[in-house]
This record gives structure tokens, C-alpha cells and sequence, in this order.
């Protein structure tokens, strides 16, 4: 419902709403794409830890700075597509 909301206000101000499938944006290192498949996708397991680092590349990551970071460049890679 509040996506249908955000998409009239967008068309009444001019502006296009990109919508950023949410499956791995925390899970997905965002200096070098790998995908973090150590936590599973259970509720109990990921959804804790708030710190991660990632196998491949060694960056530490927040997972919520991580997922704010990989929702706006996806964002903004299909809006200039």
C-alpha cells in the first residue's frame, strides 16, 4: 500500500519511482558484489547480526549502511538505463 502511495506522489510531482528488489541487498558486499551466503536466510540468524565481513574481499561491513548503499546505486544504475 505505502509503495502505491509513493508511486501516485511520484507521478503527481514529475518523478519515477524505481523499485529495488530487496532479496540481497544486505548480503551483497558493496565494494565487490559477492553474495554472503554464510547466514542463511532464517529470520533468527541474519537479522542479528548487524556486522559483517565479507569473505571475499575482507571489507567490514553494517548491515544497514551495506543495504543503503547497494539499494540506492541499484536505484540509480535502472534510472539512468
Amino acid at each position: 500500500m505505502f509503495a502505491n502511495m509513493l508511486a501516485y506522489k511520484c507521478l503527481s510531482y514529475g518523478k519515477k519511482l524505481i523499485r529495488v528488489n530487496s532479496k540481497y541487498t544486505s548480503q551483497t558486499c558493496n565494494v565487490c558484489g559477492s553474495v554472503n551466503n554464510r547466514m542463511g536466510y532464517n529470520t533468527y540468524g541474519w537479522l542479528k547480526v548487524r556486522e559483517w565481513d565479507c569473505p571475499e574481499c575482507g571489507t567490514h561491513l553494517d548491515r544497514d549502511v551495506n543495504a543503503t548503499i547497494n539499494i540506492k546505486e541499484t536505484g540509480l544504475a535502472v534510472g539512468l538505463a
